[in-house]
């Protein structure tokens, strides 16, 4: 039995989803600039992320595949976590 929680599901993966959502066709660069982390932790990140079809890449950037983001972390990711 695998312990700790779901690959994809920290606030993180939520985080990243939201950014990409919101400006499809983000590369990794630039969303883990905008996240203010490393690229390294993305690249360990997305491809679980792929395989649950929450992500796909396309081109050079990332797009979303259905669904919607939390609202919260939406607004957060759009506005850079900084108030209006």
């Amino acid at each position: 039995v695998r312990r700790g929680r779901r690959k994809g599901a920290g606030k993180r993966a939520v985080q990243a989803l939201a950014l990409i959502r919101a400006n499809p066709g983000i590369t990794i660069p630039l969303l883990a600039k905008r996240m203010g982390i490393k690229t390294n932790y993305l690249y360990r990140m997305l491809p679980s992320l792929e395989q649950a079809g929450k992500v796909r890449t396309e081109g050079r950037g990332l797009v979303c595949q259905g669904g919607h983001a939390p609202r919260s972390v939406s607004l957060a990711a759009r506005n850079n976590g900084q108030s209006p």
